[in-house]
């Protein structure tokens, strides 16, 4: 009896040594004690022998000098409460009237940052970080706080401790963020996090927030963390205004997000640059999945600035967006390159933008590759709306003053930058392509791969070239004035979806039949997309053109081949490309090529029935904004023929242009042989 006595002495100390002040509960412990003392009293009531008695008293003298020594940490919490208590909100009112001089303010709260970097209890130094960063941007924002904010500015020492509690707080905030919001802590929000970047990016703690990010830790570097943290943050942000947060500031925190996400980028490749050597692939391959995961959420970004320009008279947050996520943009191109310190082979590819290595290891992390390009291609309709908000911004402040119409003035014209966020998407959604494609027709090299895996890629490959064919007929239609998408982008993607093809394995065979699907409906949507490419102003490239139809009509239906309007662009560019030059590759490819294909009554069916795979049957669906999967019925809210039930599309826009272009003519057969196939397979129809 007398060792489990001992036992329960040493157990209970132990706690009390280690306890986390956030998440134990002091009357837990005090029932703990009272059941010690109730174990103690039966043993000395029981005439314990000297063997009992010796092991108590050495549990008890090892337990005082562990609780004599937690008394320093113990005043050390203490304090920390204090100082959490004169930070709550309504001391930070007080502080506004001046009732502080700053050289005494400052001296506490050095005292009070040095104090939190001692605690070992994060729950409390979290909380107490919040509130760090309300006096700092109190400080910084108040007008009448002006001396306070220069004495701030002009203590490095103190910007350093404030700096060093603050990122350990983002971090914190960032992991806390991918818990559902019922498990998140209650001193967590938007708002907080809100306060907590405003502080870091503050004027007051700019320069050493960048001194620290641009320092190393480990084998990790600062920067590293934070530009994990700050991704992690943009993919959990809210698509809509949470209600702690107004307009204004919701669009703030988009903005600072970026801000912070595109520093953190520049110092990384300030680092690489200073070195002269080359980043590790892995520490590479990180930071460019990092920085997809945040560059997924442009669409959702530029949609809060231009709701935020509608909302709020002269805000400027539109321009600044499409600033900000430029330079985040061309980012993603410099880190996935190398820098100099490579053997002069790797220094040509790299100037050139050739990676000398892959990012993507397995066909598992094709999806989000697919999904970040088409992301971003979904973000081009609201890069026009923003655009257009920034004109009329700009327009509004430069209209002449009073003094200026006087004196007969104008205003210097402002540029915007209108239309190079469009060409920089498709450049960068090119690059992703290239980076897929690259590792796609490496595919038969290694393996076996799963067949789930492959089909995941299929698909998100199917859903990458579906929004490229949209965006090609959302250009081709006149929404936006960017830089037409290369048509090769799309043979490109079909490409790749072929090889995932032939590398899923042979017993998969549902598998493999969803992949021919794919294939059939990839080809005749690009046929279409590249037929209205050819239309655009400036042109792509007869050899482009060529090569597209070609490869479409190499994987899709046979039917696809005697189209009219593929066989009349073919000899179009048959005639073309023999009258300029008619030893080109392209003359040769498309004089070789078997494309005698006789018309046949069941052609237009073939192609609607393929069509009609698709989650919008109408093949020159330009819905950008369309969310769901690429098949038939998987589209978000779309809707299926009435009458042959069989073809689906996004929307009523959509069914009726198809409807006019031809679907009328195969819609009763469509539904006949829908039925056939019901009866042949023995379903009840």
């Amino acid at each position: 009896m007398a060792p489990s006595a001992a036992r329960v002495i040493a157990t209970v100390v132990a706690e009390v040594c280690d306890m986390d002040s956030s998440s134990t509960s002091l009357h837990d412990i005090q029932e703990r004690f009272d059941c010690v003392l109730a174990q103690l009293k039966r043993v000395l009531t029981g005439s314990p022998d000297a063997e009992t008695v010796s092991a108590l008293d050495r549990a008890i003298e090892a337990g005082a000098r562990k609780l004599t020594a937690l008394g320093t940490r113990l005043a050390a919490v203490c304090q920390a409460r204090l100082l959490y208590v004169l930070m709550n909100p309504p001391i930070e009112q007080a502080l506004a009237s001046q009732l502080a001089a700053p050289e005494p303010l400052l001296a506490w709260l050095s005292a009070a940052s040095s104090t939190t970097l001692a605690l070992r209890d994060r729950g409390l130094s979290s909380m107490l970080a919040l509130c760090f960063a309300n006096l700092v941007n109190i400080i910084n924002d108040e007008e009448l706080l002006g001396p306070h904010a220069l004495a701030l500015q002009r203590d490095i020492g103190l910007q350093r401790s404030l700096v060093q509690v603050l990122i350990p707080a983002l971090h914190a905030a960032a992991v806390a963020m991918q818990l559902p919001p019922d498990r998140r802590p209650c001193n967590v929000s938007w708002h907080t996090i809100m306060r907590v970047v405003d502080a870091l990016m503050s004027a007051a703690l700019d320069e050493q927030f960048k001194e620290q990010l641009a320092s190393t830790a480990g084998i990790s570097t600062i920067a590293q963390r934070v530009m994990q943290s700050t991704c992690r943050l943009l993919a959990a942000a809210p698509a809509s205004c949470p209600d702690e947060l107004t307009s204004s500031n919701f669009a703030a925190l988009w903005h600072n997000l970026a801000a912070l996400l595109g520093l953190t980028c520049s110092i990384q490749q300030q680092q690489q640059q200073q070195r002269g050597t080359s980043v590790p692939d892995a520490q590479r391959q990180k930071a460019v999945r990092l920085l997809l995961q945040a560059l997924s959420r442009l669409p959702t970004a530029l949609q809060v600035a231009a709701d935020c320009q509608q909302d709020v008279a002269g805000c400027p947050l539109a321009k600044d967006a499409l600033d900000m996520w430029r330079m985040l943009l061309s980012m993603m191109g410099q880190l996935r390159v190398q820098e100099p310190g490579l053997s002069a082979d790797d220094r040509i590819a790299a100037a050139n933008g050739v990676c000398a290595y892959h990012t993507i290891d397995s066909p598992a992390d094709v999806p989000a590759w697919c999904s970040a390009g088409k992301a971003l291609l979904q973000a081009l309709p609201q890069v026009a709306t923003v655009a257009a908000l920034a004109q009329q911004y700009q327009a509004a402040e430069q209209q002449p003053d009073m003094e200026q119409q006087l004196a007969g003035e104008q205003p210097d014209a402002a540029i915007v930058p209108t239309t190079r966020l469009g060409s920089l998407i498709s450049i960068t959604a090119s690059s992703i392509v290239d980076e897929v494609v690259i590792y796609c027709s490496t595919l038969a090299n290694g393996g076996p791969w799963s067949a789930a895996a492959c089909a995941a890629a299929g698909e998100a490959l199917w859903q990458l070239h579906t929004t490229l064919c949209h965006c090609i007929h959302w250009i081709a239609a006149g929404s936006l004035a960017t830089a037409a998408m290369p048509v090769r982008v799309l043979s490109f993607v079909l490409n790749a979806a072929v090889c995932v093809r032939a590398a899923t394995p042979a017993a998969a065979n549902e598998t493999a039949t969803g992949g021919a699907r794919h294939l059939l409906a990839m080809s005749v949507a690009q046929a279409e997309a590249v037929l209205a490419a050819a239309s655009l102003q400036p042109a792509p490239a007869d050899e482009e053109v060529v090569e597209a139809l070609l490869i479409a009509i190499r994987h899709g239906p046979a039917a696809l081949a005697g189209s009219p309007p593929v066989q009349q662009a073919l000899q179009r560019l048959a005639e073309r490309l023999g009258t300029a030059d008619e030893g080109s590759a392209a003359a040769a490819s498309l004089h070789a090529a078997p494309l005698q294909h006789e018309p046949q009554p069941g052609d237009g069916l073939q192609l609607a029935q393929v069509a009609a795979t698709r989650s919008c049957a109408f093949l020159h669906c330009a819905n950008l904004a369309g969310e769901g999967g690429p098949a038939s019925g998987q589209g978000a809210g779309s809707r299926r023929c009435s009458k042959c039930l069989v073809a689906w599309y996004c929307g009523t826009a959509c069914s009726h242009a198809d409807w006019r272009a031809g679907h009328r003519r195969v819609c009763r057969a469509l539904g006949a042989a829908r039925l056939a196939e019901q009866e042949s397979a023995g379903v009840e129809v």
